[in-house]
């Protein structure tokens, strides 16, 4: 009797231990630190020594929690000056370039800045366009494809002003390779718009070999038969939670990838990483706010669509409300990412004086000639009038007659 008693116990306490194990290897891979640190770390395979100040979001000690997040607060964002007055411009600066989301548009816009300003970008290796490790079309986990210093052109004798190129975020890799004060840029695009624009870009219908005339509708039938069927998980990516992704979130996991109070846990450790998101929606009134953050001249931000997509006809139709509905449950990451981001974008501009709706008038103005105007010739025009500082956007053209536009 004595031996099943102790057998049994031997048999509970292995259970036990088994059920914390596979707990704490969720808790120990996602470490979120606290707002002094600020750093989200794979800690697969690494231990349980963790840094101070670590707490973990996982499903263990975070059930699934259905109310709603703190409401995010506003930008704080300086008033314009003019040249005059004191104001540090800030020139390091990183971008996360999520697709499908007119990141290529800004890419374009820091790109410019970075060669006006003389600035050093830190690039992928030669013949790469990104960060992605190259070896990654061969595997289909989150972790494998974050950026490790053997995937950038990187020195660490040499000090660098801005990293612009695709990555899927990981802040300890990042912080390693730039500088301690780099502005952290994000972007974001109203998820179900991304998503087509992902689907039809990256040609999805002819790698699942979908036949049907809606493809999105045939998609969403059966999700899981074409997004298990297609192992190059490099362009799937973008189709599930693609923007929260490229934050780095795990939506390879299947355990926490819908858990409402990890999902706003990961959202916060953003808000808390980056400087400022941009909204595709409102994009050029977050040029503008974030031309005041960066204290560049307004004209820096002037810009011309790159990689707009081209719809196939079967995506310019009417959006079905069905597969909208299939899709917020397929990427709720996303709708929580979108939505936060954009309460607080409209939070700041609600929050702005007059002299920011002039300035953002006159920048929208500006944009409707510049395709006629080279860039270089393009200036600020500051005024102040006491407490006022009034920015706009000229295009001065030199031609015979020294004619001023």
């Amino acid at each position: 009797m004595g031996k099943v008693k102790i057998c049994v116990l031997c048999i509970t306490s292995v259970v036990i231990v088994a059920l914390y194990w596979g707990e704490s290897k969720i808790s120990n891979r996602y470490a979120v630190n606290n707002k002094a640190s600020g750093k989200v770390i794979d800690r697969t395979n690494q231990g349980t020594n963790l840094p101070d100040g670590t707490y973990f979001a996982s499903v263990r000690q975070f059930p699934d929690d259905t109310s709603s997040s703190a409401a995010p607060l506003p930008y704080e964002v300086p008033g314009r000056t003019c040249s005059h007055d004191k104001c540090k411009q800030k020139r390091h600066i990183i971008f996360l370039k999520v697709h499908k989301c007119g990141s290529t548009t800004v890419y374009s816009i820091l790109h410019r800045a970075a060669a006006k300003y003389g600035l050093a970008i830190l690039k992928p290796l030669p013949g790469r366009p990104s960060f992605y490790p190259s070896k990654d079309l061969n595997y289909p986990l989150l972790h494998v494809r974050k950026p490790t210093f053997a995937d950038a052109a990187y020195s660490p004798n040499k000090t660098y002003d801005m990293m612009i190129h695709h990555m899927v975020f990981d802040a300890e890799v990042v912080n390693a390779m730039m500088p301690k004060d780099s502005f952290r840029i994000g972007i974001v695009r109203e998820p179900f718009s991304q998503f087509k624009s992902a689907f039809n870009f990256m040609s999805m219908k002819s790698k699942f070999n979908i036949t049907s005339s809606n493809s999105l509708q045939a998609f969403f039938q059966n999700p899981y038969k074409y997004w298990n069927m297609y192992i190059r998980r490099s362009y799937n990516s973008f189709i599930r939670n693609g923007m929260m992704y490229e934050f780095g979130f795990p939506d390879d996991d299947m355990k926490i990838r819908n858990n409402e109070t990890f999902i706003k846990q990961y959202i916060d450790y953003i808000d808390n990483q980056f400087d400022f998101i941009i909204v595709n929606e409102l994009f050029d009134e977050s040029l503008v706010l974030l031309g005041r953050k960066l204290c560049w001249k307004v004209h820096d931000f002037l810009y011309v669509k790159r990689n707009a997509g081209k719809y196939t006809p079967e995506f310019k139709t009417e959006d079905d409300p069905w597969i909208i509905q299939q899709h917020k449950a397929w990427s709720k990451a996303d709708y929580h990412l979108y939505d936060y981001f954009l309460t607080k974008l409209k939070k700041t501009i609600s929050s702005q004086g007059k002299d920011f709706y002039d300035e953002l008038a006159s920048f929208k103005n500006a944009l409707k000639w510049v395709k006629g105007c080279r860039f270089e010739n393009v200036i600020d025009v500051c005024q102040k009038n006491g407490p006022e500082t009034k920015v706009s956007v000229r295009c001065v053209k030199h031609d015979r007659r020294n004619k001023q536009n």
